[in-house]
């Protein structure tokens, strides 16, 4: 996850109530505010998930993927980022 969002999220919701990704998922399980943003933080990623996609698909259809992005990089940096989740962070940090 972005650093900044998942140190706030850490910092405010886990650090601050003692809680852990398990705990509002499973044991201690309520719908509250800690619950709340991590969906809303699983949701961000998986619509983020999709732009890459769509994105990707779209360099695909237009210049290719061997062609460099406006900005001289090549496509291929892209396509690293689509492996990248940041949920990924919440779903180890506690195990």
């Amino acid at each position: 996850m972005y650093q900044p969002i998942w140190n706030s999220f850490k910092a405010n919701y886990l650090d601050k109530h003692g809680l852990t990704i398990e705990k509002i998922y499973d044991t201690e399980y309520s719908h509250s505010d800690a619950y709340v943003v991590a969906e809303a933080l699983a949701e961000f990623d998986e619509l983020f998930q999709k732009f890459r996609y769509e994105h990707m698909q779209l360099i695909h259809r237009t210049i290719g993927f061997g062609s460099k992005s406006l900005k001289g990089r090549p496509v291929e940096i892209l396509e690293e980022g689509m492996r990248h989740k940041f949920s990924r962070t919440m779903e180890f940090e506690d195990r």
